[in-house]
């Protein structure tokens, strides 16, 4: 494992001033430890210690996952509205919301429903945990009127396909004898909203709903299931991918993005119409993320984990994308790294890599200031390290 402040890539200047350096911090969350805000704070902290001349700005950003309903709030504006829905395992989630922008659009977070981080490592069961809440939720904003829906799918407990959804949104299912495998949809009592609403599902990974790739196959060890866990879901999906593609003739089986947040963008698109989209080039759209980066001399992102199974439509590998074309020396801070890098980024690329953190669940605050002591060190000639 290369030491901290370990890779730099090239040899591009930087744009700007001699006596002040205008810094971007634009991180995603820590999973279970972080938010994608908190982390702003900790790093501008340690950047400030080391460097009271900095100018920094702070941009939190989110993928369609955890804190992606703060990011498109703080963007568009709005407010939280109260609702009733039931998390993974079928408890009430306390406090439960979703996002009304001022203009009009339902902002939902899945993670907020039925997230993995809701539930305690020990008590994880992906072959009950069900996305029914996600369908309360929809439901509730479909009867305030809602017509157009957006909907961030990541971090969730589930594996189901979206079948706890379109339960809760009124499809109904047969099973053969031997159960659990979905045969036959019938949608003469789904709610009467969802034809005329429009809806969108912002994705963090690319991911097929079935096969190596797939679902079960990637994700379902994430949230505890073991090898005859995975079976078992894989067999699942498949019966549910075959059920629809016998409903209404659509083929999610390998549908991009189907397999984001435990199939629910299959689901999403089966049974709502939605289209799925690159979550974190969404929520950077609409946080005019390109003017940030314009304004700026150097980038900061980061998240828990960067390796070589990270998706591209997460965060970091997106910041580097935006980041390369505009020629931003960027760094990265991650708690655990594996040495690779997207292809896709900025000549100078520095990682921020604290060695003896083993995931992300283990990062410090104090961590974070350090990185943040070290980029601005950096951030004076990046090209020089």
């Amino acid at each position: 494992m290369p030491d901290p402040a370990s890779v730099i890539i090239g040899d591009a200047g930087v744009p700007g001033s001699a006596t002040s350096v205008r810094i971007l911090l634009a991180p995603d969350k820590f999973r279970g430890t972080f938010t994608a805000a908190q982390v702003c704070d900790l790093l501008a902290r340690g950047l400030r210690d080391a460097d009271p001349s900095l100018e920094i700005r702070s941009l939190p950003l989110a993928d369609g996952g955890e804190g992606t309903l703060d990011a498109i709030l703080s963007a568009a504006g709005g407010s939280r509205i109260p609702v009733a829905a039931r998390g993974a395992l079928g408890a009430p989630v306390p406090d439960a919301v979703y996002g009304l922008t001022t203009g009009g659009i339902a902002v939902i977070e899945s993670a907020l429903i039925c997230g993995l981080c809701m539930i305690p490592e020990g008590a994880r069961d992906p072959l009950r945990a069900s996305s029914v809440g996600l369908g309360d939720v929809v439901r509730a904003a479909l009867d305030a009127g809602a017509l157009d829906v957006m909907i961030g799918l990541g971090g969730t407990a589930t594996v189901d396909g979206g079948l706890g959804m379109a339960l809760a949104l009124g499809y109904s299912f047969e099973e053969p004898a031997e159960g659990c495998l979905v045969s036959v949809i019938r949608a003469d009592d789904a709610h009467a909203g969802i034809p005329a609403a429009r809806f969108t599902s912002l994705c963090d990974v690319a991911s097929p709903l079935l096969g190596a790739q797939g679902a079960a196959a990637v994700f379902g060890p994430q949230k505890g299931a073991d090898h005859q866990d995975v079976m078992i879901l894989e067999m699942r999906l498949s019966a549910l991918a075959a059920a629809i593609q016998a409903w209404n003739g659509k083929d999610v089986r390998t549908l991009p993005r189907g397999g984001a947040a435990g199939g629910l963008g299959a689901g999403t698109a089966a049974f709502l119409g939605a289209r799925l989209v690159g979550g974190a080039d969404i929520v950077m759209d609409l946080l005019d993320f390109h003017d940030a980066l314009e304004s700026c001399e150097v980038v900061v992102t980061g998240e828990g984990s960067l390796d070589a199974q990270t998706a591209p439509g997460k965060v970091v590998p997106s910041v580097l994308g935006k980041a390369a074309h505009l020629a931003r020396p960027t760094a990265v801070v991650v708690g655990r790294w594996d040495g690779s890098l997207p292809a896709a980024r900025p000549k100078i690329t520095k990682v921020f890599d604290r060695k003896d953190v083993t995931n992300a669940s283990h990062m410090r605050s104090e961590d974070l200031v350090e990185a943040g002591r070290l980029i601005a060190a950096w951030s004076r000639n990046p090209e020089s390290h």
